[in-house]
C-alpha cells in the first residue's frame, strides 16, 4: 500500500479528502461483495487497484525525496532564485502542493523570469 510521508503530506485537508476518497471506493468495493455483483476477494483487491493507483502521484515523490539524492541543478537554481522574493515562493508552494494548477507556475515562461529575477 502507498502511504504518505508526514513530512510531505500536502496538507491535513489532502489528507482528510484522501481518506474519505478511500472510504467511498472501499464501499463501493463492499456493496459489490455483499451484493453478490462481485466474489469479495476480487472486489477488495479492485478496491486496493484503485486505491493504490489514486495514491501513487503522492509516493512518488515522496520515495524519491527519502532516497537523498542532491536536486537537480534547475532546481537548485530556482529555489536560490526564489530567496528573497515572498510572492514568488509563496506561488511556488502552491503549486507545488496542490493548491493552484501546477502549470500555473511551472511553466517555462514563468521560470525564466524568476530565474531572470534572481540573478539580477
Amino acid at each position: 500500500m502507498a502511504t504518505r510521508d508526514a513530512t510531505t503530506t500536502h496538507s491535513w485537508h489532502s489528507a482528510s479528502s484522501d481518506a474519505l476518497r478511500d472510504a467511498e471506493l472501499l464501499a463501493d468495493a463492499l456493496d459489490d461483495a455483499l451484493a453478490g455483483r462481485v466474489p469479495f476477494d476480487a472486489a477488495m483487491a479492485d478496491y486496493e487497484r484503485r486505491r493504490d493507483a489514486a495514491t501513487l502521484p503522492d509516493f512518488q515523490p515522496n520515495l524519491r525525496m527519502a532516497q537523498f539524492r542532491p536536486l537537480p541543478p534547475e532546481q537548485v537554481q530556482l529555489r536560490a532564485a526564489l530567496r528573497g522574493h515572498p510572492a514568488d515562493t509563496h506561488r511556488f508552494f502552491l503549486a507545488y502542493e496542490g493548491m493552484i494548477r501546477p502549470e500555473s507556475f511551472f511553466n517555462r515562461e514563468n521560470l525564466e523570469r524568476i530565474v531572470a529575477a534572481g540573478t539580477s
